[in-house]
């Protein structure tokens, strides 16, 4: 079995929340490593991945950093600049191409 996929989301959704659980199933699925803001991302509870901010993602050691970021915000902006360069941005229009499926 190869590396896990560690990926992190900008937004929640409903898609958002069912790729979430399709992967967490999923031993070898990518792993969510946690949410940064903006949807309707419910109060923190027990099992959802964690809220995380762009200083969240600064202090965390280059092994450790996701390796994508989806944008499932609505209308999401263009990559935040203060993202991590080597985390691959993969845009709104494709994230909810990800939600259709």
């Amino acid at each position: 079995m190869g590396e896990l996929i560690r990926v992190i989301f900008f937004g929640w959704s409903q898609g958002a929340r069912c790729l979430w659980e399709a992967w967490s199933q999923d031993p070898e699925a990518p792993r969510v490593v946690g949410v940064m803001g903006g949807g309707s991302f419910p109060e923190p509870a027990q099992g959802l991945p964690p809220m995380l901010s762009l200083e969240d993602l600064r202090a965390m050691k280059e092994s450790s950093l996701p390796d994508l970021a989806l944008d499932f915000r609505p209308g999401g902006p263009p990559r935040p600049q203060d993202l991590p360069g080597q985390v691959e941005w993969v845009p709104p229009r494709v994230a909810r191409l990800l939600e259709e499926l």
